[in-house]
């Protein structure tokens, strides 16, 4: 992504001057895991409240930390998708089961979990702040 200046004129309003500042704005793996919080973001804003939920879900810490593991693999599946479509799916489709397996819960769990919170949007946001969070303080920890 290039960053573009917008010129104004007097009395001619603005234009584009399309001057690339010649640096990335994200670099790609930050734009990826933008856009997939944005996807999961709007697709949650879609459904309706369900207050019959209320004992059926994680624990809000416990859901920061599976949703910064499955950002993680769902990266590295990005990273990794010139070795085959099938083998990639088979790999992902183990790496979510390995995640639920080292957080004691379910592929049922989790989506019930994903619902509750997407439900209620200002927590639904709350909980992508503390993923990021999380993610930054791995990333910062890889980077020692």
């Amino acid at each position: 992504m290039r960053i573009y200046r917008i010129k104004t004129l007097p009395n001619k309003g603005t234009i584009s001057d399309c001057k690339s500042e010649g640096r990335d704005l994200f670099p790609p793996a930050k734009i990826s895991i933008f856009f997939i919080i944005s996807a999961l973001a709007l697709l949650s804003a879609c459904s309706a409240p369900k207050s019959n939920m209320e004992g059926d879900h994680m624990p809000f810490d416990t859901m920061v930390q599976v949703m910064a593991d499955i950002h993680v693999i769902e990266a590295k599946t990005n990273l990794g998708k010139s070795k085959g479509l099938e083998e990639g799916k088979q790999k992902l489709y183990n790496d979510y089961e390995q995640v639920f397996f080292n957080h004691g819960i379910t592929q049922k769990k989790f989506e019930d979990s994903y619902k509750f919170f997407s439900s209620d949007p200002p927590l639904f946001n709350t909980l992508f702040e503390k993923t990021i969070e999380e993610l930054n303080k791995r990333q910062a920890l890889i980077e020692k």
